[in-house]
């Protein structure tokens, strides 16, 4: 039908990953979150969200907030941007020296949804890499400007 599968019944997935995120994080370390990278990298592929020929990316684009974990049970893509910030973030936060090397995984994953989760992990603890964290926070090319337009309002997200 278009959307990402997964060989789970229905929603099982997104309803299991948060736990196994959370476990394999702990226990793997980093390599746990290469795992959840590459999963979330394949799904940004077979959902069609870089174009026919990888000209275009359109990964940032999300249901809700990248800090909210409110559509990632009803939605496999929605459960792997989930898993992904938050196993970037309990890794930040067993070891705030890490910042720098975990968002250099992010950003060599080369999609803006990739970026953007560098972006918000790197926001929740600046003085954990402050050079780095006002490189990106004040570079203009990082942000998105999207303007959204209602019957009665335009606003900017």
């Amino acid at each position: 039908d278009g959307s990402i599968g997964t060989l789970y019944p229905r929603n099982m997935y997104e309803y299991s990953l948060p736990a196994l995120v959370i476990m394999l994080t702990r226990t793997c370390g980093v390599e746990a979150l290469d795992l959840f990278i590459v999963l979330l990298r394949d799904a940004v592929i077979a959902d069609g969200k870089l174009g026919e020929n990888y000209d275009t990316d359109h990964s940032h684009i999300t249901l809700g907030s990248i800090a909210s974990d409110e559509y990632a049970p009803h939605d496999t893509y929605s459960a792997l941007v989930s898993a992904v910030r938050s196993s970037a973030e309990i890794l930040v936060q067993r070891d705030p020296s890490s910042m720098r090397a975990i968002v250099k995984r992010l950003v060599d994953a080369s999609t803006n949804i990739f970026k953007r989760i560098a972006i918000y992990v790197l926001a929740k603890d600046p003085a954990a890499a402050p050079d780095l964290a006002h490189a990106w926070l004040t570079d203009v090319n990082l942000i998105v400007v999207v303007v959204v337009k209602t019957p009665n309002k335009a606003y900017v997200k």
